[in-house]
């Protein structure tokens, strides 16, 4: 990218410029990549803890059972 921005443009400040704009668009990419994952991993964690959950639950409720028996 940088290889066509020096081609295609002549002046330092506007080459600077756009190699900036560039980078800020590679990051907000970046950016919004880990904000997926980050929204994915919160998902499987909190499936996770509810499937733990209910296995205490269901052990508690095994348990009462044969307490009560």
């Amino acid at each position: 990218m940088q290889r066509i921005v020096f081609e295609q443009s002549r002046n330092q400040e506007e080459q600077r410029a756009l190699i900036s704009a560039i980078g800020i668009i590679l990051n907000l990419g970046q950016l919004l990549v880990l904000e997926a994952y980050e929204v994915e991993n919160s998902k499987a964690r909190e499936n996770h803890y509810k499937e733990i959950k209910e296995e205490v639950r269901r052990k508690i409720s095994l348990i009462s059972e044969e307490f009560l028996k």
